[in-house]
């Protein structure tokens, strides 16, 4: 399901499989949300993504209810992803991963 052409709902593990390598061929910027839909911080996070994320750079949102096996999956890639809501920001170079609330609505300009 495709909220609009930069936010991306991703619903299975394989989904974001091919984003990833997508990326590792791309190497353009693109962020992952990990998120919880029992959380309430997270369902407004979600809220205020889709509603008003203008920026460039594509954003996935992985729901860890749908994609539980996501979260250990990619743990040698991303690093430890142990609670939502969680950024995940890949570019050229390291993963940045974030979970600290403030900084991800900073980061995706949204709320």
């Amino acid at each position: 399901m495709i909220a609009s052409d930069k936010v991306i709902i991703l619903e299975t593990e394989n989904g974001l499989g091919k984003v990833v390598r997508s990326h590792r061929k791309s190497r353009e910027k693109i962020f992952i949300l990990f998120l919880s839909q029992w959380d309430q911080c997270c369902i407004d996070l979600t809220n205020a993504t889709l509603s008003s994320y203008i920026k460039k750079p594509k954003i996935y949102l992985v729901n860890s209810w749908t994609s539980a096996k996501a979260f250990v999956s990619y743990r040698s890639y991303f690093g430890d992803i142990t609670k939502t809501p969680t950024l995940v920001t890949l570019s050229p170079g390291q993963p940045r991963v974030d979970d600290y609330l403030p900084n991800i609505y900073r980061t995706l300009d949204v709320g």
